[in-house]
């Protein structure tokens, strides 16, 4: 392992416009590793949190990273339940596993929103959490977006699952997701984000898409299970193009169109193509 060290995470880091790349250096070079062996240390149920609240609709960017990971985890014999609000429900129910859940968090007050996160976790008793492309909190609890407006209404305030203390990673590419408070005085510090997240996970993944990012995870978990477990480009088309029909959006456009933060359908197969030989290679004939 010692020998790929870093490099699944430059992949996942490449075509960088929004600066993430700037927090790197503060991380551990193997972050992306770390996030898959703090999943795999915490078998056997995992919870995803996943879904970003864009104009009015979901965003293309986090559900069909969500719904790789699942897929890899449900080979490897984990149970998983998909966590997000009212807006992005029927997208990600969409495309998601037939054998994972798909629950719905609804949008209350803090108070209410701390019940529920309590009774979520009895139900489901998730032993790891991960969010991926999901709001977190910043500074007063408010949820931002890319452009530091107010989108907290809009948002179910699903950091309050962290709350139990369970094994915990995130995914991101933008500094205002969940997760990133684990850096926040860094992210400002390096100009990334003005107001960023201020909840934290255990682990944290930083990468140029969200999307990406969960592949990079599947990406160290196929090296792990001695097969690859990243979903193929055709189905990985099927599940963006499914999404775009449901109604989700760029999250750089905000319009409905088949893209993922700006990139064509393309620019992200390529990439996961990319992770796919990348495992090809290491796991070799």
């Amino acid at each position: 392992m010692k020998s790929i060290e870093g490099r699944i995470e430059k992949i996942i880091l490449s075509d960088d416009v929004r600066g993430i790349a700037g927090l790197v250096p503060h991380m551990p070079k193997d972050f992306c590793k770390r996030a898959a062996d703090l999943i795999v240390s915490n078998r056997p149920r995992a919870m995803l949190v996943t879904g970003f609240y864009v104009n009015g609709a979901p965003e293309t960017d986090g559900p069909t990273g969500a719904v790789a990971l699942a897929d890899a985890l449900l080979l490897m014999n984990f149970e998983v339940v998909l966590v997000t609000d009212a807006v992005s429900y029927k997208a990600l129910q969409t495309i998601a596993p037939r054998r994972a859940e798909c629950v719905e968090f609804p949008t209350r007050s803090d108070d209410e929103s701390k019940e529920l996160a309590a009774k979520l976790l009895e139900t489901h008793k998730p032993s790891v959490i991960g969010y991926v492309e999901r709001p977190g909190f910043a500074d007063g609890g408010r949820y931002l977006n890319m452009h530091g407006v107010d989108i907290s209404r809009h948002c179910a305030r699903t950091d309050y699952l962290l709350d139990s203390g369970i094994p915990s990673f995130a995914v991101g590419d933008g500094g205002n997701e969940a997760g990133m408070g684990k850096y926040a005085e860094e992210l400002a510090r390096e100009g990334i984000i003005k107001n960023p997240s201020s909840c934290a996970t255990d682990e944290l993944v930083a990468a140029s898409v969200s999307n990406w990012g969960a592949f990079g995870i599947v990406a160290y978990l196929s090296i792990y299970r001695g097969r690859d477990l990243l979903p193929d480009l055709e189905i990985e088309s099927a599940r963006v193009r499914n999404l775009v029909r449901v109604g989700a959006v760029d999250g750089f456009s905000g319009r409905n169109e088949v893209k993922v933060d700006g990139r064509s359908l393309a620019e992200n197969l390529a990439l996961l193509g990319r992770l796919k030989d990348f495992v090809d290679d290491v796991l070799g004939p």
